[in-house]
């Protein structure tokens, strides 16, 4: 009786390892464990990637969507239609990920209830590390300069 006992707490010790108790009290079998393995594995490698490529793609497609043409443009219009005066910009250039703007030969001129002439003009501005503390600064020593 003994080797009985023997074979049938060894066949239990097997059944234990092949399957696992969820904390729900359902058995699982090894291979669901060896999926819920790899699809945790499969999660902590290539979501952090796939985010990264889609934010990279992201910043791309936002650099050729909002070129320089464009945002000076975009610049022109706002001012224009908040302070009812005209803004011209000759040549602008800025970038996304080293956040810089530079543009020369800037005019706004009076609104159009008055002679519209030159009010104010800056031959160059260029405006550097915009989320620092010296931001502020920056903005208005050049307008001053």
């Amino acid at each position: 009786m003994k080797i009985k006992d023997l074979f049938k707490n060894l066949k239990k010790k097997k059944e234990n390892e092949t399957n696992a108790e969820n904390p729900l009290g359902e058995n699982i079998n090894n291979n669901e464990i060896k999926n819920n393995n790899a699809k945790r594995k499969f999660k902590k490698r290539y979501i952090p990637l796939i985010i990264l490529i889609v934010l990279i793609i992201g910043i791309i497609g936002a650099r050729i969507y909002f070129n320089n043409e464009r945002v000076k443009n975009l610049i022109e219009n706002i001012v224009y239609s908040s302070m009812n005066r005209k803004l011209e910009i000759g040549d602008f250039k800025y970038s996304i990920l080293f956040p810089n703007i530079q543009a020369s030969d800037i005019m706004l001129y009076n609104s159009t209830k008055f002679n519209e002439a030159e009010n104010i003009s800056i031959d160059n501005f260029k405006m550097e590390r915009l989320f620092s503390c010296d931001f502020f600064l920056l903005l208005v020593i050049s307008f001053l300069v």
